[in-house]
């Protein structure tokens, strides 16, 4: 398969909290705090004498408070500026030698086998890297749907072609 064409786009702080809210989803670390702060808060309203149903109120208001927490930190602390693709116009290319991102705050190349999987969301593609970073790409970066739909197909073979390459071959017996 040929190398989709180059695609120019802007990412907003939109594109970035998309991300951030999907890794948060996707966060053993983060339910399972969660869910541990609620068990803790429960047993703890154990010791007051409370009926039952009061025990189950606090650990969903636990449960809830973290996750809006989470939201409303995540999303003051998002970046304004500063980061390489971010509110500037950057260019994104893939080839076979992995994907190439250049802005005028610099340039980055992630070979292929560094990505996990490509994931699409209603309107991002996310490359992953790991559960917690990788490439975000607007869908209005592309002209039409065909061509959002070539890019994912050719980056997600391009992963699989370098994750199976990476993978060990076990040797046969002589």
């Amino acid at each position: 398969m040929n190398p989709p064409p180059e695609i120019r786009f802007m990412l907003n702080r939109l594109d970035l909290l998309d991300w951030t809210w999907r890794y948060a989803l996707r966060s053993r670390v983060l339910w399972s705090l969660s869910i541990t702060a609620s068990i803790f808060i429960m047993w703890m309203s154990f010791r007051t004498g409370h009926p039952p149903s009061f025990h189950v109120q606090a650990g969903l208001v636990t449960f809830f408070g973290h996750w809006a927490a989470f939201l409303l930190i995540t999303s003051l602390l998002t970046p304004r500026k500063g980061h390489l693709l971010f509110l500037v116009e950057a260019a994104v290319r893939a080839d076979e030698a992995g994907l190439h991102a250049a802005s005028s705050r610099g340039q980055s190349t992630v070979a292929w086998g560094t990505f996990e999987r490509v994931r699409h969301g209603r309107q991002r593609i996310f490359l992953c890297v790991t559960s917690s970073g990788g490439v975000v790409i607007p869908h209005r970066a592309f002209a039409t749907d065909a061509d959002r739909r070539t890019f994912e197909a050719y980056c997600a073979g391009q992963i699989a072609q370098a994750r199976e390459a990476s993978r060990p071959t076990h040797g046969t017996a002589a």
